[in-house]
């Protein structure tokens, strides 16, 4: 981020007839949209002779802005220098802004933070500078997924990284990741499988069970016996005593 001081900032309605165009944009950058082609040379020329901006016609514009071939982007552009702002018609004056980014990319202010760690980066090290844009391609290197076409090149970035980066080593891991996951699958199955034989094999022996104890005839023996009563002349402490033919008939 850029700090902004109060005279730092122009109202660009002082400088450009707004019946002639449109502006769009933040503070720090505006496209400007001239209906009429013979107005972009006299809207031009005025923002030209104002201090600490730049102002370029959509052919101008620079290629490492990477910015003037879309239909979005303004017959004219005007750039503020870090530090500066521009009010654009519509944006409220009174809102004062203590800092703002986009601002040129290769001023430090605006240059981001990375942090790397991990086993692919040096450690300890303060890295020269690299595009935001160098990030993906980077990262696309280091987990070994298929790139796409970009603006970024891991050229750029390559200097973070270990001399001893060994991408077979990340090929042993993905591989050692792969076949512990198809084991812990396969016995996931076997497992399942296993299961199911029991709980087959239980309700078999149930029904089987089932259908045995329907088919048992319980049968109570009965063994008749008759008593007979005994004189008084033979002794004996129980009067009653079972027939000798009883015996004879439960033989």
């Amino acid at each position: 981020m850029e700090s902004i001081r109060k005279n730092h900032s122009i109202i660009l309605a002082d400088y450009i007839d707004t019946k002639l165009c449109s502006a769009y944009g933040s503070r720090s950058s505006v496209n400007i949209f001239v209906p009429l082609e013979s107005n972009i040379d006299r809207i031009y020329a005025n923002l030209s002779i104002i201090p600490n901006f730049e102002v370029y016609k959509k052919s101008q514009i620079p290629d490492e802005y990477h910015y003037k071939s879309n239909i979005r982007i303004g017959d004219i552009l005007f750039v503020a220098k870090a530090g500066y702002e521009i009010i654009a018609p519509g944006d409220n004056a009174s809102i004062e802004l203590l800092g703002d980014h986009g601002y040129d990319d290769r001023v430090e202010s605006m240059h981001g933070i990375f942090y790397g760690f991990g086993p692919a980066f040096h450690e300890n090290m303060q890295a020269e500078p690299f595009h935001t844009v160098d990030i993906y391609p980077l990262m696309s290197y280091i987990l070994k997924l298929k790139e796409r076409k970009t603006n970024g090149s891991i050229d750029n970035a390559k200097h973070i990284l270990r001399d001893h980066v060994n991408n077979d080593l990340f090929d042993e891991i993905n591989l050692l990741l792969l076949k512990t996951t198809t084991y812990a699958t396969s016995w996931g199955f076997i497992t399942v499988g296993c299961v199911l034989f029991v709980i087959l094999i239980s309700i078999v022996y149930i029904t089987v069970a089932f259908r045995h104890s329907r088919q048992l005839i319980y049968a109570e023996p009965q063994f008749p016996i008759r008593y007979r009563l005994l004189s008084n002349d033979e002794e004996s402490k129980n009067n009653f005593f079972p027939d000798a033919s009883d015996n004879e008939e439960i033989e």
